[in-house]
């Protein structure tokens, strides 16, 4: 796999570990991360992309720029109340061939996204249970093909993430995922070229991709291992381009478990 991709989706596999809210942490640790997935092609498909890596990850916690599980952030751009950092996700490519209905047509690459994330706080950062609400609006590019721009997508979110309860730490998400016609088009899209009996040409538009629900778990181990588990639903019942003939079905499921080592970490301690 794109050594790109492994590291876009192994900050993708660690944003699903619950934040440690707030709990004073090392200013910075080193470490890798393992995980197993199992993701939907695409929302809508009838199919299921599988992977399996291991790949080593950094975080920062600093006064003025953090590299975390949250993403890349300029810390003075925090308040009680808001924060605006970088987002990043990722998700696998699929090979046509292998989905019936996409067949003849373009495999869907690997794909990086990034963009801005403002956070607005619910509730107070110290609460047992922390509420915010996440807008990452995000470029997609395409690694199979040159980091090809792939159009923009915006992702709000309800979120919840629970402080250490002993081991366990938990989070939950309810929100939306919404693309432009461009990357509504690389899911949805049958350009005249690829229509045939069954799959008639089909312009898509910008619109709503998902509505989508999603959790996780950790359990710690030790003080350097955790295990992790996470799981996201999705309906395209309402979506903007459900009459596209590349649409299987309403509901899809994501899916992995994971751990996370540290190799080293700092004496110091931060609440950043």
């Amino acid at each position: 796999m794109h050594t790109i991709l492994k590291t876009a989706f192994c900050l993708t596999a660690l944003a699903a570990l619950p934040a440690h809210a707030q709990t004073a942490q090392p200013l910075w640790e080193i470490g890798a991360v393992g995980v197993a997935v199992s993701q939907q092609a695409y929302p809508g498909a009838n199919h299921q992309t599988k992977a399996g890596l291991v790949a080593p990850y950094f975080i920062y916690r600093g006064d003025l720029l953090r590299v975390s599980r949250d993403g890349i952030g300029l810390r003075a751009l925090k308040t009680n109340t808001f924060e605006l950092d970088l987002s990043v996700a990722a998700a696998l490519g699929s090979n046509s061939n292998a989905i019936p209905v996409r067949q003849g047509m373009p495999n869907l690459g690997a794909l990086v996204e990034f963009g801005p994330n403002a956070k607005w706080y619910l509730s107070s950062k110290d609460a047992p249970t922390v509420w915010r609400i996440d807008t990452p609006l995000r470029g997609v590019f395409n690694l199979s093909r040159q980091l090809q721009y792939e159009g923009l997508t915006f992702e709000p979110a309800l979120v919840v993430e629970s402080k250490p309860m002993g081991k366990w730490r938990y989070s939950a998400n309810v929100g939306m995922l919404l693309g432009d016609a461009r990357t509504n088009d690389l899911f949805y899209g049958v350009s005249p070229a690829y229509a045939n009996a069954s799959r008639p040409a089909y312009a898509a538009k910008g619109g709503l991709i998902a509505y989508k629900v999603g959790a996780s778990v950790s359990y710690a181990v030790s003080p350097d291992i955790s295990i992790f588990g996470f799981a996201r639903l999705n309906t395209v019942s309402a979506s903007s381009n459900h009459a596209s003939p590349l649409i299987q079905k309403n509901g899809g499921a994501s899916y992995g478990i994971g751990m996370v080592y540290v190799f080293s970490k700092s004496a110091e301690l931060t609440r950043n």
